[in-house]
């Protein structure tokens, strides 16, 4: 008797001992991921799994530690098995639709914020995972309507706000997205984004004075991002402001110099401003990054007959021609050559096209050249 007492009691010692062997794993491993040494969380977790395989939250928050560490397979795969475990946990639903979204399989990240959102109506995280998903998937309406509604379950989130604004301006409601981007800057004043995609929103709605402080505060905000001198410079240029618009491509490219456009942009200036040796050699630097733009070869083109180089004017038009066979212009550059080099027939030829394409200009220019 004295002996299966003694076995007893030895038994539920060595249970009592898994027990606190299992919670001290998981309480280190929570601390670990605190101090963010996800790979030693990682493995504690799997030592208190091993333990224990049917605890949820070791799995749930083992895949909060492989999505830190971007192994979103992997994070997937815990997610799954800490939703077969607790198949309500709507937390374990929207973090892996993170990881779905991460991956690109975003039809599969919708699908598992629509079952968190079922499992807890008021999720606003679920509603804007779920409209950053529709958003890359070219569904901006339903992105609109799911960050709506995540603002309206979080006024403060400014991220509902920014991304809703995105939205609008993929949808041209400029007036709308300019609204949203205001409400970020004024939850977050140190957001250059907002200021530069605001000035963007503005400058669609021809507000080119208006764009330019939200240019200038993006700028302040952060100094080193090309493209905020890139998109001040072309505000400057459609205010005819052609030496500050210099001044900020040339900053763009001392910036990033691999960028094509802020080339191009340089060289239109310099063509305004009748440097045409110049314009060409800015074009030639984009055409080297970017050899598809086709509005580099026809701004060059342009450059190149005022020189009087109509030949090489013809071929950098009809390159642009060839890269995008729908803008008129480039039809109308092309005849205009023609026309100076005598060879009318091409050039009335060129002129029927661009009428064709809806120019109203070659209407007149054919009318005055074609009998």
């Amino acid at each position: 008797m004295i002996k299966h007492i003694i076995l007893i009691e030895l038994l539920f010692l060595s249970i009592l001992s898994i027990g606190q062997t299992k919670d001290s794993l998981f309480i280190r491993a929570l601390n670990k991921e605190k101090k963010q040494d996800y790979q030693g969380a990682i493995t504690d977790f799997t030592k208190a799994i091993g333990i224990n395989p049917n605890h949820s939250e070791n799995y749930y928050n083992r895949a909060v530690c492989k999505a830190k560490l971007a192994d979103y397979k992997g994070a997937i795969l815990d997610y799954t098995k800490a939703i077969e475990l607790n198949p309500d946990d709507a937390n374990a639903y929207n973090n892996r639709a993170t990881s779905k979204g991460q991956l690109k399989d975003y039809n599969g990240a919708i699908a598992d914020c629509s079952k968190a959102i079922e499992l807890r109506a008021n999720f606003d995280s679920a509603y804007y995972n779920r409209a950053v998903s529709k958003d890359e998937n070219n569904d901006f309406k339903g992105a609109i309507a799911d960050y709506t509604i995540a603002i309206q379950l979080n006024s403060n989130d400014s991220r509902a706000y920014y991304y809703r604004g995105v939205c609008k301006s993929k949808l041209e409601d400029y007036i709308g997205s300019i609204a949203d981007f205001t409400k970020v800057i004024e939850l977050n004043p140190s957001n250059a984004n907002a200021f530069n995609n605001r000035a963007t929103s503005k400058y669609k709605l021809k507000d080119y004075i208006g764009s330019l402080p939200d240019l200038t505060k993006a700028i302040e905000l952060y100094p080193n991002e090309a493209i905020y001198f890139n998109n001040r410079g072309d505000c400057k240029t459609e205010l005819q402001d052609y030496i500050g618009a210099l001044n900020d491509y040339n900053k763009a490219i001392d910036l990033n110099p691999n960028v094509g456009y802020y080339y191009y942009n340089k060289g239109v200036c310099k063509a305004k401003l009748a440097n045409y040796t110049e314009g060409i050699t800015s074009l030639n630097k984009s055409i080297e990054l970017d050899s598809d733009y086709a509005k580099s070869y026809n701004i060059r083109g342009v450059c190149k007959e005022f020189l009087k180089d109509y030949n090489g004017a013809i071929a950098d038009y009809a390159k642009a021609i060839n890269l995008n066979p729908i803008n008129s212009i480039f039809y109308q550059n092309r005849g205009n050559c023609e026309i100076k080099m005598g060879d009318i027939r091409n050039g009335c030829l060129d002129f029927t096209k661009a009428v064709e394409l809806g120019d109203s200009e070659s209407l007149a220019l054919k009318k005055q050249y074609c009998h």
